[in-house]
């Protein structure tokens, strides 16, 4: 690969990520439209495609619970103000507004092969990326390939117009993410939560744990009362979601109507949820945030007791046999797992076993020692399907084998 090129084309992969998740689903996996409900109530699907699905309300047992006070006090960076995608027509302008709150630093990324991106401020300034030159407080660079990004300090609050038009003669596809960057007068938080965890810390849930959603905006440390959420998850199956998302006072959320609110999805199978929430203020302002939820099964392989020598007293150049008991204490059964042998640092061999969930069973390893010593033997079961979150430790089991 080219040299000079790499950062350049880093940065496209880089920015079109960050898009990408924002964004949500690409275009053209489904054409939709979302009715943004009144606070307190569902989101109301219309034009839904068949892969995507309405949660439905999990019953008053589910949210009788009083889940960890919310983090009103902490401030969120890089929240996402507005986020677009499309394709540009050839001879065509297309025009855009969004509403951008009071903030110190405003960032801009572009991704576009042929697009060309003019930002008109409240005031009147305009900012065309790549154009326009570089001022005390605004930046802007040319990553290349069709990828942009500009920073600008204190902007103009207020509504401002985007127009973008081909460069050229063929149709220009584009993606935008405008965000804050640093403190902002307002933060938008999108919290995921077990009935019991902490909101600041991250947490593995398993199959059939209800996850809670929490979203709100806050301003000097108290949520804005008033926000309308919609809130979206990408199953680990590829469907999508739309979780609906509570401010009544009846969904653990507290008072109904504090600007607070509260949606709940039961986990299933393994892997990742991507969540996607817009936030929508009474004053035409929004945010967007994104955070994901992982689902793990339990899985624990284990070695159990202690390694078995036979015969107990073993001498030089005569075999000998040594026994574990392999246990799955997950709910996952393992396939092609590995039980291997080490004399101090040299693996010696390796036995393959499946094992089925709950089950456990005996294996046997047999070694011939060349010659009288003390040696420390160890064997490791090595699961490639068990995964990382696993006890690990209680894969191995130790001992000193005396030869005569």
């Amino acid at each position: 690969m080219n040299s000079d090129k790499t950062p350049a084309i880093i940065a496209v992969i880089a920015i079109a990520a960050a898009i990408v998740v924002v964004l949500g689903r690409a275009p053209g996996r489904g054409a939709r439209s979302l009715a943004v409900p009144a606070a307190g109530t569902p989101s109301q699907e219309t034009e839904q495609p068949p892969s995507e699905k309405l949660v439905p309300d999990l019953g008053p047992a589910a949210y009788n619970v009083v889940l960890q006070p919310p983090l009103v006090n902490q401030r969120t960076e890089d929240n996402h103000v507005f986020v677009a995608r499309g394709v540009a027509r050839h001879g065509a302008i297309e025009r855009k507004t969004f509403l951008l709150p009071r903030m110190g630093h405003m960032s801009a990324l572009l991704l576009g092969q042929s697009a060309r991106f003019t930002f008109s401020s409240p005031a009147g300034e305009i900012i065309v990326p790549g154009e326009t030159k570089e001022r005390a407080g605004l930046e802007y660079r040319d990553a290349g390939q069709g990828a942009r990004e500009f920073s600008l300090q204190r902007p103009a609050s207020g509504r401002w117009t985007l127009t973008i038009e081909p460069v050229g003669i063929e149709d220009a596809s584009y993606a935008i993410d405008v965000r804050s960057e640093g403190p902002t007068e307002e933060s938008a938080h999108l919290e995921v939560l077990l009935r019991d965890s902490d909101p600041a810390q991250t947490f593995l849930a398993k199959p059939g744990d209800v996850v809670f959603l929490r979203a709100f905006v806050a301003k000097g440390g108290h949520p804005i009362t008033g926000a309308r959420w919609d809130l979206r998850a990408l199953a680990p199956t590829d469907s999508e979601l739309v979780i609906p998302m509570y401010d009544d006072g009846r969904h653990a959320d507290g008072r109904a109507n504090d600007g607070i609110s509260v949606g709940a999805i039961v986990a299933e199978g393994d892997g990742i949820y991507q969540l996607r929430a817009v936030g929508r203020l009474p004053g035409g302002a929004e945010y967007i945030r994104t955070s994901s939820i992982e689902v793990q099964s339990p899985h624990d392989l284990f070695l159990a007791d202690t390694i078995a020598v036979n015969p107990a007293h073993p001498r030089a150049a005569e075999p000998m046999t040594l026994t574990v008991t392999a246990v799955n204490a997950g709910t996952v059964d393992t396939h092609d797992a590995v039980l291997e042998f080490y004399v101090g640092a040299d693996k010696v061999s390796g036995q393959p076993f499946d094992l089925k969930a709950g089950e456990s069973k005996r294996l046997a390893m047999k070694w011939t020692p060349t010659s009288a010593n003390n040696y420390d033997v160890q064997l490791t079961i090595n699961a490639a399907d068990e995964p990382y979150a696993s006890n690990f430790k209680n894969n191995t089991l130790r001992t000193v084998v005396r030869v005569r």
